[in-house]
């Protein structure tokens, strides 16, 4: 830094008797550069210590500010608030960013490192905030979890971001050994005890009501692939924009469709809060049928409608599908049949070795060596390919945190 850069803000006189010390005396320049570091230091610090910010976000992110212009100002108050380094945010931007836990609601910079005295890109007060979702997202190599804001403004987009367990190390904790010992655990805790304290429960695997489980399941919503949650308070879809909440209060009724021996398809009728809002029919396909006694128990819990049997949901019905009382009789085969596979040892036996060795009737040698030959070449290749398959999945999804991010 120039001393003209350093004192450009001192008035003219002041500037030029500090030029006019460091002419007579060169070794006084670092002395008033140092000065000036250190004053500029100290007032940044006290600025921020209380900051109020008010959630106007930058221009550049127009959904945000309309869903936060209504918001009171925020305390920031340095020395009580989590930070979380480097966030993968999803929405309603694309950006790895720095989010600040503060009193009273949330805070995300502009970019990583940015101080916390610099203009906010997306502010979010705790009154604002509807249903916050802590949700592990499965089939990763490390634990990553999905942070799900929904706003009470019914027109507002969610905020969605990923939070990965490298953040138990890199999280700032408040400073002072009292508002420190507030935060202990893995971020995924710290993150709980946070939302807490704003008077807000969030919904997580560690919240679930007692008598309750964890149901998540893979689906489709037409060509996009995602994670079907079934919560206390919604089922939700994601984790690809756009991510759908569907509310129990506002679910008309859960229908079953496209049923086979191995997959079905779920559709949710569901109608929102808004007066003038028309009821919605949203069809998830490609369900696990060994995942359908814990969705039914899930419908049958919550008191949900099924309409599956209905006269009209029954013309949608293959004929060759089965209904849901048969649905439950396969899961259960095909859960009886993967435990008895897993159970039988592996390689051949001593009879299937003695068996290679018995005389045959010479119209059948020829083909049943064929069939020995192709039967083993086949095994091995499928055997390989799969292996490779599966590495190439693992890979792949090592380097993905939602969607196409992390």
């Amino acid at each position: 830094m120039t001393t003209d850069q350093a004192f450009a803000a001192l008035p003219d006189d002041l500037r030029a008797q500090v030029s006019k010390a460091i002419e007579q005396y060169p070794g006084t320049r670092n002395v008033f550069l140092a000065l000036y570091s250190h004053l500029t230091d100290l007032n940044d610090s006290s600025t921020s210590k209380k900051r109020k910010l008010t959630p106007t976000p930058s221009s550049s992110n127009t959904t945000a500010a309309a869903t936060t212009s209504s918001a009171s100002p925020l305390n920031v108050d340095e020395d009580k608030c989590l930070r979380i380094p480097g966030v993968s945010v999803q929405i309603p931007l694309r950006k790895r960013l720095d989010v600040i836990l503060a009193p009273g609601g949330l805070v995300i910079l502009q970019k990583p490192g940015a101080h916390i005295s610099d203009p906010p890109e997306f502010v979010l007060g705790a009154t604002q905030i509807r249903a916050v979702y802590l949700l592990p997202i499965p089939e990763k190599t490390r634990p990553h979890w999905a942070l799900l804001i929904t706003q009470k403004a019914a027109s507002s987009e969610p905020l969605l971001a990923t939070i990965t367990a490298d953040a138990t190390r890199t999280v700032i904790k408040p400073t002072g050994a009292a508002a420190g010992e507030l935060y202990s655990g893995d971020i995924n805790d710290m993150v709980l005890l946070y939302f807490q304290r704003q008077n807000i429960e969030p919904t997580s695997v560690q919240t679930l009501p007692p008598g309750q489980t964890f149901v998540h399941v893979s689906a489709h919503r037409g060509s996009k692939d995602g994670v079907l949650y079934f919560l206390p308070g919604a089922v939700i879809f994601g984790f690809k924009k756009p991510v759908l909440v569907f509310e129990l209060g506002g679910i008309r009724a859960i229908s079953y469709s496209s049923i086979t021996s191995s997959t079905f398809n779920l559709i949710v009728k569901y109608k929102g809060d808004v007066d003038d809002e028309a009821v919605t029919e949203t069809e998830f396909s490609m369900i696990d049928q060994r995942s359908f006694e814990d969705i039914n128990r899930f419908v049958d819990y919550h008191g949900l409608s099924n309409e599956s049997l209905a006269e009209e949901r029954r013309a949608k019905v293959d004929a060759k599908a089965v209904f849901p009382d048969e649905l439950i009789r396969a899961s259960r085969e095909e859960s009886k049949k993967d435990q008895q596979e897993q159970r039988q040892p592996t390689g051949k036996s001593a009879d299937s070795v003695n068996f290679a060795n018995h005389e045959f009737d010479s119209e059948d040698d020829d083909d049943d060596a064929d069939f020995g030959a192709g039967g083993d070449q086949n095994d091995e290749e499928d055997e390989s390919g799969s292996g490779s398959e599966d590495e190439r999945s693992e890979d792949e999804e090592a380097s993905e945190d939602i969607g196409d991010s992390d």
